[in-house]
């Protein structure tokens, strides 16, 4: 869990932060824009039934959209109604506060513009029993017309949100010796980036929903 990951922080705090979002954004404006248009990007197909987990970073391309550059990825899925598209945000490094906040443009098998969908987003702390680590998650209604979509970010003109962790007990190693810590819960305000670590699901939608 990331609550226990951040006890080890405590002793060696190097590697353990994300590069600040400030410097990430630097690089991001030195990168070159990988593609004249949408119809030439690289989509991979994305099925029910099946989940993408990948990292936008500087390895990733890069595209001049509307609200400025950023890495991205593009996905092909199965055009039907009443579809969602769920995401899982993690936090960069091993700390809880800075991860990437995704938009989704949807486009026609033609490649012409749906919409472009921000999910509304909520903090969802490291459970043992469904995901270790912590993260942001959310969904929006895939368009029923939708063949394509890509994945980006960009600069937003409300506030990140703030995350609440819950009470918890850690345990971690000095030595042979095991430590209990509890820990009684705090808020941390979050920080948007450019880059971060996102999961994708599509699911249908239950009729009447």
């Amino acid at each position: 869990m990331r609550i226990l990951t951040v006890l080890g922080c405590v002793w060696v705090l190097v590697g353990c932060s994300a590069m600040p979002a400030a410097q990430q954004e630097t690089t991001l404006e030195t990168k070159v824009v990988c593609c004249k248009d949408v119809t030439v990007f690289q989509y991979v197909p994305l099925r029910p039934g099946t989940d993408a987990r990948f990292v936008l970073d500087e390895k990733s391309p890069v595209y001049q959209f509307g609200r400025g550059k950023s890495y991205f990825k593009a996905f092909e899925i199965e055009t039907a109604p009443n579809r969602l598209l769920f995401v899982k945000s993690y936090f960069n490094g091993m700390l809880i506060g800075q991860y990437l906040q995704p938009i989704f443009l949807f486009m026609d098998t033609r490649y012409e513009p749906l919409v472009a969908l921000t999910p509304r987003q909520e903090f969802e702390d490291g459970n043992m029993f469904r995901d270790n680590n912590a993260h942001m998650v959310g969904g929006v209604r895939i368009p029923e017309s939708a063949k394509y979509v890509v994945v980006y970010t960009g600069k937003f003109a409300a506030p990140p949100d703030t995350a609440t962790t819950r009470p918890s007990v850690g345990v971690f190693m000095a030595g042979n010796t095991p430590i209990v810590t509890q820990n009684s819960g705090k808020s941390i305000k979050l920080e948007r980036a450019p880059t971060g670590e996102l999961l994708l699901e599509t699911f249908d939608i239950p009729a009447g929903k």
